[in-house]
């Protein structure tokens, strides 16, 4: 009953609490909070945004497809925010929910990624990369100028996603 009246962060903590003792909240008391989060994505910065998709993954809650386009477009729009643990945990709760973000989506999530490369911890590194194929993401191939060549833009995207990759593999 009290839930409509906490704020965004405190409800992904509580969320994350929950989910950190393996305590799977009655049907009712989901079901408020996934009413009362989808309404406010937006206001959730990105560690409370992990808090609530690791814990709903975690305790294998589903929310509804509607719920998730909101919090993959909240993601979207904070996605330089995130920390390298934050897009790791990100990315893993996205693929444990069953969603399917667009590529456009996923590449912004490996640009943020390459961007931090070297503070990611091996784990980290490895989540992402399981979560990024889980995702079904696909790296943009090059198009070629007419002199042969590619774009300055893309032989910097080309090797933002060559490192990357070599990171997953």
């Amino acid at each position: 009953p009290h839930l409509p009246r906490m704020n965004p962060q405190d409800l992904g903590l509580l969320t994350w609490a929950l989910a950190r003792f393996r305590h799977v909240p009655e049907p009712c008391w989901v079901q408020q909070l996934l009413d009362v989060t989808q309404g406010c994505m937006g206001s959730l910065d990105p560690q409370g945004l992990c808090n609530l998709l690791w814990a709903l993954a975690v305790l294998e809650l589903q929310p509804s497809r509607s719920w998730m386009a909101a919090a993959v477009a909240a993601a979207g729009s904070k996605m330089a925010g995130f920390q390298p643990q934050g897009l790791a945990v990100l990315l893993w709760s996205v693929a444990k929910l069953g969603s399917r973000p667009s590529q456009r989506w996923l590449r912004a999530a490996a640009d943020a990624a390459s961007r931090q490369l070297l503070q990611f911890k091996p784990a980290e590194l490895a989540m992402l990369c399981h979560a990024l194929a889980r995702l079904h993401y696909q790296q943009q191939p090059a198009t070629v100028v007419s002199d042969g060549s590619l774009s300055l833009q893309q032989q910097q995207q080309q090797q933002a996603d060559e490192q990357t990759c070599r990171s997953c593999r």
